[in-house]
This record gives structure tokens, sequence and C-alpha cells, in this order.
């Protein structure tokens, strides 16, 4: 069996096909998980700067006057 396989040319096969799976592979999915009351104490999360943290479940009634709301912009 030795006889038939020429190791030369399988390595050389091998690694070009290592690269060639390497170079053309899947590409990477980001999933954006957004905290709800159901996952609020189980993920951890991490910001543009590398900071990690945890977000916190508080219920609170909303105002009725329209400029007590305000908006928070993304990090």
């Amino acid at each position: 069996m030795v006889k038939y396989i020429n190791f030369t040319y399988f390595l050389v096969s091998f690694s070009l096909g290592l690269c060639l799976v390497y170079i053309l592979g899947a590409d990477v999915k980001v999933i954006t998980v957004y905290p709800n009351p159901t996952n609020v104490d189980k993920i951890l999360y991490k910001d543009n700067a590398g900071e990690c943290f945890r977000m916190d479940y508080k219920e609170v009634k909303c105002s009725d006057h329209p400029f007590n709301i305000t908006t928070t912009p993304f990090q």
C-alpha cells in the first residue's frame, strides 16, 4: 500500500487543502442578544470598550409627561 502513495505529493496536497478550507471557510455570524426578564440573570454582556457587565431587572411605571421620557443612545 505504501508504494502507491507518494508522501511528498500527499503532504503538499493536504496542506493546500487545509489552507483553502481555512481561507474559504464559512463566515462568522454575530448574534445580538437583547435582555428580557427571562434571561436577565443568565447572560454576561461585553461592551465595545471590553468591559463586562450584567443587566438588572426593575419594573417601573411610565411617566404621563412626555418631557420626562428620554432615549438613551447606543454605545
